[in-house]
């Protein structure tokens, strides 16, 4: 689980990385509203792909929770090896928070210094850039810095964990989707089965009832 947990706050750490990248890349413009609205816009592309990225994993950790229950309750016993259930509810947050605690310690550490020291305005750049995402929203609030960038830190576990939590219902919605699939592929058959004997009885290659 620990493994998984780091692999995961990697990948979530990665894409805080990549947004960095373009927003600095597309806030080259100085113009006021614009950095507004880039601001913006990538804190939504952001949040919009940690969602993605954490629900998928919930998705799949749900289903396979499943067959691992459904594998119990068939043998009646638990597999050797197996040390206990496979998704767990606070694992998304826990993965958003991990992914920003690099962050979260310059931020304590900072919480404690006097900002005219050398070692807090030697840090502070460094926290700045690590959510230049939210760039212009830092520098609307830079009297209230650093304590505004524990919101950012709250909001990216927020939405990885909801995002995972939902990953069960995203799962549900594929079986549903499949077993209505299944549902109509005998009705689907026989349409076929009756539409070729009216031309003949000439079935498509590979076909079988």
């Amino acid at each position: 689980m620990a493994k998984k947990l780091t692999l995961f706050a990697l990948r979530l750490m990665l894409l805080n990385f990549v947004s960095i990248f373009i927003m600095m890349i597309l806030s080259m413009w100085d113009n006021n509203v614009y950095l507004w609205v880039i601001t913006f816009f990538m804190t939504f592309v952001l949040f919009y792909f940690v969602w993605r990225d954490a629900e998928a994993i919930g998705q799949k950790d749900s289903h396979n929770e499943k067959i691992r229950n459904k594998k119990i309750a068939e043998e009646g016993t638990v597999p050797s090896g197996d040390t206990g259930g496979i998704y767990k509810k606070w694992f998304g947050f826990a993965a958003g928070l991990l992914a920003q605690a690099p962050a979260v310690i310059l931020l304590t550490i900072a919480c404690f210094l006097d900002k005219s020291s050398v070692f807090y305005n030697s840090m502070m750049p460094i926290i700045r850039l690590w959510y230049f995402t939210y760039s212009s929203i830092v520098l609307a609030f830079i009297n209230v810095l650093p304590y505004l960038m524990f919101l950012f830190v709250a909001l990216f576990s927020l939405v990885a964990g909801l995002a995972y939590l939902h990953g069960p219902a995203v799962d549900k919605k594929i079986e549903t989707i499949i077993e209505r699939n299944k549902a109509k592929k005998p009705k689907r058959v026989q349409d076929e089965w009756k539409a070729a004997k009216k031309k003949g009885g000439q079935l498509k290659p590979g076909f079988r009832k």
